[in-house]
């Protein structure tokens, strides 16, 4: 059995064993080194999310040829059209990830036809997944952002500094690369399909794509290092991302 000195002397280690512990968790919290900070940038909801393409959608003015010309001409060219302005669209039609739905949402009435200019009719070309662009984005994304191409996540190589601001808040900079998904590797600038195309297809596929994540084109060079500024707070609970 314990005597009563000698469990004191246990209890008493144990107290201050704890307190220890309890403040080096504190310490370790409010302490913000170039490792924590690169993990805090690398788990932040809006780094982590991966950069994506939505599928495009746009309605055309399409002039008929004549009162006899079959509907079926005037989609096939809005179809051509549609790829034509979204060539990144084309791209992923060749690869056999997506397909177009085509839909005349206005027809000329007949009255029209007897005007100088031939009339117009307004065709709806979208963009959709096919079975295999599906599969393939599974992969990388949750089910309900599906009609978004995740083409690349971001991780941060290293935090290059930390500048602190103010009372509680901190500037980082750091530099990060892009890892491709299966998607976003058929944009590779050093890939083979990239190189493989015209010096005209390879600059219509550089335009502005309206990527979530990144500014600019789909087509991405993965051998790029990127640098990034995030701004962090200290709470109670610890440091936290509150800008990027």
């Amino acid at each position: 059995m314990i005597n009563s000195y000698r469990l004191r002397r246990i209890v008493t280690a144990f107290t201050l064993i704890s307190a220890a512990l309890f403040m080096v968790g504190c310490s370790g919290s409010k302490d913000l080194t170039r490792s924590r900070a690169q993990q805090l940038i690398q788990n932040a909801p809006n780094f982590s999310r991966p950069a994506t393409l939505k599928l495009a959608t746009e309605i055309f003015d399409i002039q008929t040829t004549g009162v006899d010309e079959p509907e079926a001409d005037l989609q096939r060219r809005a179809v051509s059209r549609f790829y034509e302005w979204f060539p990144v669209m084309a791209v992923l039609k060749q690869m056999g990830l997506i397909d177009t739905t085509v839909t005349t949402t206005q027809k000329p009435r007949p009255n029209e036809f007897k005007t100088p200019i031939l009339p117009f009719w307004k065709i709806k070309v979208e963009a959709h997944l096919t079975d295999q662009g599906r599969a393939l984005v599974a992969k990388d994304q949750a089910p309900s952002e599906q009609e978004a191409l995740p083409l690349f996540r971001r991780e941060v190589v290293e935090v290059t500094g930390i500048t602190k601001t103010g009372q509680g808040t901190a500037r980082v900079e750091y530099s990060w690369k892009a890892i491709p998904t299966t998607i976003g590797a058929a944009f590779d600038a050093n890939g083979q399909l990239y190189k493989s195309l015209s010096a005209r297809d390879q600059k219509e596929l550089r335009r502005p794509a309206g990527l979530f994540g990144l500014q600019g084109s789909a087509v991405i060079d993965y051998n790029e290092l990127h640098k990034g500024v995030a701004g962090l707070q200290l709470f109670d609970d610890g440091w936290r991302v509150i800008s990027l």
